[in-house]
């Protein structure tokens, strides 16, 4: 077994925010025996936290790093409903997505139609890592500059609500309303009416 100093920086430093993952999955394996993990964290009370360790080193079609994590965030209930092992399919194949298509996506980048999700929302909203512990929007690890990118299951109406308003406006409309972005199955944010700009 390695030592806690033998073992990647970045999965320190994801032990380091969330205590000892419950699981470790290797996804995939690249150029140069290169791979990423699906690592999952269950101690928080609420929501279970799924993240990639190692993607933001794996080299993408262009011959770059990926050079991000993604974080999927779902409440226990959630994620005993759907099945972990559903959530890491579709983390692991957004991750391979971003990998075959060289996507880097920012915050407020949004993928508006997905058939990857295994619940209702067909869209995804990526932003940073909002609530979780500082230091995970940019830093360095395992020879990569990194930041770890929330992907947020959404409504179609939610992610053209960012594409017309801007993460920012969606970062405020959601900490106004009394519903859990970590819900998958939670009536959507936005009413109809309002990607029409405001």
């Amino acid at each position: 077994m390695k030592s806690r100093r033998d073992l990647p920086e970045t999965f320190r430093r994801f032990v380091s925010c969330w205590d000892e993952p419950f699981t470790e999955r290797r996804v995939a394996r690249g150029r140069d025996d290169a791979q990423f993990f699906i690592l999952r964290f269950d101690a928080h009370a609420v929501v279970c936290r799924f993240v990639t360790c190692g993607l933001a080193g794996f080299v993408a079609a262009d011959g770059r790093p990926v050079g991000h994590e993604l974080l999927f965030v779902v409440g226990h209930h959630d994620r005993d409903d759907l099945g972990s092992g559903r959530i890491e399919t579709f983390l692991a194949d957004l991750a391979a997505n971003h990998v075959h298509r060289s996507f880097r996506p920012a915050p407020g980048s949004t993928l508006p139609d997905t058939s990857l999700a295994p619940w209702g929302m067909s869209a995804i909203i990526f932003d940073d890592p909002l609530g979780e512990p500082e230091g995970l929007e940019a830093y360095r690890a395992d020879g990569v500059d990194a930041r770890v990118l929330w992907a947020i299951p959404a409504h179609r109406e939610e992610a053209a609500f960012v594409v017309e308003n801007g993460i920012e406006a969606f970062d405020r409309l959601i900490s106004a309303q009394d519903l859990s972005l970590a819900d998958v199955r939670r009536p959507s944010f936005v009413p109809p009416a309002s990607t029409r700009g405001s």
